[in-house]
C-alpha cells in the first residue's frame, strides 16, 4: 500500500451512525501506520446480523488462509446468526440435542 496505493476498499457496516469493520482490519492497520487520513471504502446500511456475517466471512476467507477451526467457527457463528432470523429453522436429522448420549 505504501508503494502502490490502495487497491482495494475496505469494508464497513454503517449501524447507528457508526461504522463497524466487515473483515479487512489487516489493511485498515496498515493504513493508519502510513499516516493516511483518508481510505476507500464500501459502506454497507441496513444489514442485518446474518448478512453481516456472511459478508465478513467471505471478505475474510478469500484474503486470508484460515484453520479448518477457523473456518468451522465462523460457519457457526452464521448459523447461530440464521437461527435466530429464523426460529423455525429444523436441526435437521442430525439433533444431538435431545440425545441420551450425552
Amino acid at each position: 500500500m505504501e508503494l502502490f496505493g490502495q487497491y482495494h476498499t475496505i469494508t464497513v457496516r454503517r449501524k447507528i451512525n457508526k461504522d463497524y469493520l466487515l473483515g479487512v482490519f489487516l489493511r485498515f492497520c496498515i493504513a493508519v501506520e502510513l499516516g493516511w487520513e483518508e481510505i476507500g471504502k464500501k459502506t454497507f446500511f441496513d444489514l442485518s446480523d446474518y448478512e453481516a456475517v456472511i459478508i465478513e466471512i467471505t471478505e475474510n476467507t478469500n484474503r486470508i488462509d484460515f484453520t479448518s477451526y477457523e473456518i468451522i467457527m465462523a460457519i457457526g457463528k452464521a448459523k447461530e446468526r440464521w437461527e435466530q432470523l429464523q426460529p423455525n429453522t429444523g436441526r435437521g436429522k442430525y439433533d444431538r440435542s435431545r440425545s441420551n448420549n450425552k
